[in-house]
């Protein structure tokens, strides 16, 4: 029986609620950022969430050349946040926040205000030490980059 109560737990843990709100959070989808410049799109990796750069106002330098962060990688399709976990619906916290102006990653938390509006927190050590953006749901990657 022992045997048998184990499979069982083993089987309830996989189906726990928090891996289903993770396949159906209501972070998942387009975010456009608080400078309006750019469109991230949001969604699963496995268990955790990661985003990625859909969609530039100007995806172009003057040269006609995509424009590209600071190690040189094109900026349309880089992936700006990523390894973050649910903390509860609409929460998810210690994942990295990638600012392609530095080049440095920041540990950061994604909390879901309302149903159009999303506060993405970057910080060093603790969240006190950071800065917040408010993103807004937009309708999708505008045709992409």
């Amino acid at each position: 029986m022992g045997r048998l109560a184990m499979i069982v737990a083993v089987v309830l843990a996989a189906l726990a609620p928090g891996r289903v709100l993770a396949a159906t959070d209501a972070v998942f989808g387009y975010w456009l950022s608080e400078n309006r410049r750019a469109i991230i799109e949001i969604g699963p990796c496995g268990s955790e969430l990661c985003g990625r750069m859909v969609w530039l106002s100007d995806p172009v330098d003057a040269t006609g050349s995509p424009k590209r962060d600071v190690r040189g990688a094109p900026l349309c399709g880089i992936d700006l946040v990523a390894g973050f976990r649910q903390r509860d619906v609409g929460r998810w916290a210690d994942g990295g926040i990638y600012n392609p102006r530095d080049g440095k990653t920041y540990s950061g938390r994604l909390t879901l205000i309302d149903a159009d509006r999303l506060e993405v927190r970057g910080f060093v050590g603790l969240p006190v030490f950071g800065q917040s953006q408010i993103w807004t749901r937009a309708e999708g990657d505008r045709g992409g980059c």
